[in-house]
């Protein structure tokens, strides 16, 4: 719901060139409490916004004031770095503006009217709002009046529908059935898809790591045997083998990791999805499942180093 405005349209032949608003009016608060407690019945999540434009480092920005606790019923999708604002003077940033102004968590930004704490950085959603800062709606920097209220109604209850417009008609209001409800499932999904194909990836990457690792100690069980033969004692040997592998599976990875987060970006920017780089569970889980395969392949080497001489400089490290 929005105030109501004037619009204006130039048109030439018949085809519309230009149209829109050229008045933005508000929606003065006690408008906006009427309206609740008219349908307060029937209003599952009600959603309130202020907004108040400041100049942060000589540039324009946007500040939304709302409520955190409906927001959130109102926007499931949201996920924070950090916290949702709680006290008076937190301020929670989108993730472009978090980006533009360098911000981390417990950064001030100073507003002119007021400063504010950074409690939180919104996660990328792929909307406008990554790039607005948000704060309480009980902030004393709030303006009166609302420029947007929004709901979500009890399923098949027509009574808004059937009065808001004769009770409200200077509201601009609009009922959306469907588009919010299947951008979440369609969210959820992604994350699903990409949770399974994570794993895929972790398991081959584990199987990967520790099968060269096999095969590099079966093949060197004759350069083990020489070592052996020249007087190297098994620490040593373990040191020089280890620090040749781990050195040659690192090298692969800092060439692939950032061949594919260059190709998992493009993907993702070709399908509209936001793109965002972070010390995941999975990239905790890949070097655990690393550190797994170095361990057992350890163990292996163990094993060779016990193994008679001759069998070693013959090539024979067994299976």
């Amino acid at each position: 719901m929005t105030a109501a405005t004037e619009q204006f349209s130039f048109t030439y032949h018949n085809i519309t060139l230009v149209s829109g608003n050229y008045q933005l009016n508000l929606i003065p608060e006690s408008k906006a409490l009427k309206f609740y407690n008219t349908f307060k019945q029937q209003i599952i999540v009600y959603a309130p916004k202020k907004v108040r434009l400041f100049t942060v480092n000589g540039q324009n920005t946007a500040v939304i004031y709302l409520d955190f606790l409906e927001e959130r019923k109102y926007r499931p999708y949201w996920e924070v770095l950090g916290k949702y604002p709680e006290r008076a003077g937190e301020i929670l940033a989108g993730s472009d503006v978090a980006r533009e102004y360098k911000l981390k968590v417990g950064d001030l930004v100073d507003f002119g009217a007021f400063k504010g704490k950074v409690a939180g950085i919104l996660k990328p959603t792929g909307k406008d709002e990554d790039g607005f800062f948000f704060a309480s709606l009980y902030e004393s920097s709030a303006p009166p009046d609302y420029f947007l209220l929004q709901a979500i109604l009890k399923p098949g209850d027509d009574t808004v529908k059937a009065k808001a417009y004769e009770f409200f008609p200077d509201l601009n209001i609009n009922f959306l059935t469907g588009p919010e409800e299947q951008r979440f499932n369609l969210l959820l999904r992604y994350r699903v898809f990409g949770s399974v194909l994570a794993v895929v990836l972790l398991i081959m990457g584990f199987l990967l790591v520790k099968s060269f690792l096999e095969n590099d100690l079966l093949g060197r069980s004759r350069e083990i045997g020489i070592f052996t033969a020249l007087g190297f004692k098994p620490k040593v040997i373990v040191k020089i083998i280890l620090i040749e592998d781990l050195l040659a599976v690192f090298l692969g990875v800092l060439i692939a990791w950032p061949l594919g987060l260059m190709v998992t970006k493009i993907i993702l920017q070709k399908l509209a999805i936001p793109y965002q780089v972070l010390i995941s569970g999975i990239n905790i889980a890949f070097f655990a499942a690393f550190l797994i395969a170095v361990a057992i392949n350890y163990y292996k080497l163990g094993k060779i180093l016990r193994l008679p001489i001759i069998e070693l400089l013959r090539g024979n490290a067994g299976d």
